[in-house]
């Protein structure tokens, strides 16, 4: 086997891009929460959550799309038959949280947010904006319009 020699700051180098890489990888896997479409009715989005493992025990989170623009909004299981929708932009400069075990994070300034919405810890100063939910056995529709 033979000795290669490098520079420290070669080596260095190295390591950055590398571990720059394995965050980006952890990053994409911790942005993963499931998207999907629900069906917009007079001004509610209804969603089935029958088929969503995601919102088996509280704290559990999908991403509903509300329309074909992409927009899409946070349900969050919160407890027995009981659910929160949010929306996934921080309040803080507007870029979309991530789900932790704890509730949601930040990736661009660090805000934190529990499984209902309320900060935790800024610099966001707001609560994500919610919206009203109404339970149905495993029907919950999210009122997007009054």
């Amino acid at each position: 086997m033979s000795e290669t020699s490098i520079s420290r700051r070669t080596f260095l180098h190295h390591s950055i891009t590398i571990g720059g890489g394995m965050a980006t990888a952890t990053l994409a896997c911790a942005a993963g929460l499931k998207r999907y479409s629900g069906k917009i009715n007079d001004g509610s989005l209804i969603v089935d959550t029958t088929p969503f493992p995601e919102l088996e025990k509280p704290g559990g989170a999908v991403l509903v799309s509300t329309g074909p623009n992409g927009d899409a909004l946070l349900l969050v299981r919160s407890g027995p038959g009981a659910f929160h929708a949010l929306s996934p932009v921080c309040t803080h400069l507007g870029c979309e949280v991530r789900p932790t075990r704890f509730g949601f994070r930040c990736p661009c300034h660090g805000s934190s947010f529990d499984f209902d919405g309320k900060v935790v810890s800024g610099p966001a100063n707001e609560p994500l904006s919610a919206y009203p939910v109404r339970v149905e056995g495993t029907r919950v529709e999210i009122v997007i319009r009054k």
